[in-house]
């Protein structure tokens, strides 16, 4: 490593790095999850089938209490930032369309609290990763308890009579065949 472009971060810590031969090089430093092997595989699928997404360089490997990534340092290039809902439904649906089956993935247990909404924590919202109190324990957000409940059960409908199998692999929506899981989500009013 030459030099170090700069540094950032919430959830991890992430440096951007000028190695000797001139490339950018950006390094995402986290807890060690067994997940991550997962998102770094799925991430190389999206990058070589042409999705627009950094190139996974390596890792994830131990970094003292870490787990480290390195990933090609991508410019923006003039690109805008997307804010059209569209838009984002868009290339979501590329993400889908284009991800890797789930077989060809090792686990992505456990999902992030963000992702995370079969939690078995006792209360509307999962346990927060980033911060001592989250959201279960804020009184004036009684409007956002009550669609994160709505949601919630909305969602575990959606999956009710789903094969075993399936049901339990939905939190990634890994195994689950992407139509019948459209299906279902139009069924249940999610789309």
């Amino acid at each position: 490593m030459a030099e170090t472009v700069s540094v950032g971060g919430h959830l991890s810590v992430v440096q951007r790095v000028r190695l000797a031969d001139g490339r950018d090089v950006v390094v995402k430093m986290r807890e060690p999850q067994e997940r991550l092997v997962a998102c770094t595989a799925a991430q190389r699928h999206l990058w070589l089938a042409g999705f627009p997404c950094p190139e996974p360089l390596a890792g994830p490997h131990p970094l003292g209490p870490y787990a480290a990534n390195a990933e090609a340092a991508v410019e923006p290039d003039g690109v805008q930032p997307v804010l059209d809902a569209g838009a984002f439904a868009g290339l979501l649906a590329e993400l889908i369309r284009l991800g890797p089956e789930a077989q060809a993935v090792p686990t992505l247990e456990p999902p992030p609290p963000w992702a995370w909404w079969r939690h078995d924590a006792g209360a509307v919202w999962p346990p927060p990763d980033n911060r001592d109190a989250g959201l279960n324990a804020h009184p004036e957000t009684a409007w956002l308890d009550d669609l994160g409940t709505r949601i919630r059960r909305r969602l575990h409908d959606a999956v009710r009579g789903l094969e075993p199998a399936k049901k339990a692999s939905l939190d990634g929506l890994d195994r689950l065949d992407r139509a019948e899981a459209a299906e279902r989500s139009r069924r249940a009013g999610l789309r």
